[in-house]
């Protein structure tokens, strides 16, 4: 009775670990996959197998939009171990500018980009999300550019935006299509 109990264990170890080792990558997405911590390979769409517990896919830093009880809309990061190579949108919600009479100004900047070499999105930055975040805000803070927000030259501060941010994101491999302000308030 203990044998067959202790069979009944076994069979049940075997098949989830082999259960644990089948990955499926849906088109449009890979899976970085370290080994013991250390890169392995790029899962590409379809179905792979690693060896469970020495190999894991690798999480990264992800934004996504999330409304409260109240129907506000707000910015929340989690961590995803699929990396998506559509064109994704990282928004930066009600950024302040602040006038001279210390009245504001608030507006929604949205990049548009698409992940050109996962393992450099993956390894050349700690999270991309709060990368572009700091990226945006050091451009938005610039003099000329908070002189040209509050002017209304709207078209000027994208293009500029978009030249800083095409610049920066090269390092991670990502590609910048487009960015919009949106809401200003």
């Amino acid at each position: 009775m203990i044998r067959l109990a202790l069979l009944l264990v076994l069979i049940i170890f075997i098949i989830t670990l082999i259960l644990r080792g089948i990955k499926i990558v849906l088109s449009g997405e890979v899976m970085i996959i370290e080994r013991l911590g250390a890169y392995l390979s790029t899962l590409r769409e379809g179905m792979s197998f690693i060896i469970p517990i020495i190999d894991a896919p690798r999480a990264i830093p992800w934004q996504f939009l999330e409304k409260d009880k109240n129907g506000n809309i707000y910015c929340v990061i989690k961590n995803i171990d699929r990396i998506p190579l559509r064109e994704n949108i990282f928004y930066l919600l009600k950024h302040p500018i602040f006038k001279e009479d210390h009245s504001k100004i608030e507006l929604d900047v949205l990049v548009y980009f698409i992940i050109e070499d996962p393992c450099m999105a993956t390894y050349n930055v700690a999270s991309l999300p709060k990368a572009f975040e700091k990226i945006i805000i050091s451009a938005l803070k610039n003099k000329s550019t908070e002189d040209e927000i509050l002017h209304g030259y709207y078209s000027e501060v994208q293009n500029k935006l978009l030249e800083t941010l095409c610049e920066e994101a090269k390092k991670f491999g990502v590609k910048i299509n487009k960015v919009e302000l949106e809401n200003i308030k």
